[in-house]
């Protein structure tokens, strides 16, 4: 609002969303925001138990904590730039896990048509 720059939008990233402890919920990102979401970084994580009080680990979209089908709705909503990638930064066969990924997320959408 500050620029008056239609350009100028937010980075959705869930998986920083959900790590920071004094953050909101993901869906208090889309009530502030809804009209400046102009690209989605999308990835899951799960916790995991630890002698220092856990921590968590980035997973597939659809294994970890936040509901994917709910992050899903609200890009519909309120994506205005249509971008969309997903984040996978584990060891292992990269291109496999963002194949199932993608396989997950198109028919996340297209149950939501």
């Amino acid at each position: 609002d500050m620029t008056n720059q239609p350009a100028i939008g937010l980075n959705y990233d869930q998986g920083n969303i959900s790590l920071n402890p004094k953050g909101g919920t993901i869906e208090s990102f889309f009530e502030a925001l809804p009209d400046k979401v102009y690209y989605a970084h999308l990835k899951n994580i799960q916790r995991i138990q630890g002698r220092n009080g856990g921590g968590y680990i980035i997973t597939r979209l659809e294994e970890g904590c936040i509901d994917q089908r709910r992050v899903m709705t609200l890009l519909k909503e309120h994506l205005q730039g249509n971008v969309i990638t997903i984040e996978y930064p584990c060891p292992g066969d990269g291109v496999t896990a963002a194949r199932r990924d993608m396989n997950y997320l198109r028919k996340l959408q297209e149950d939501l048509r």
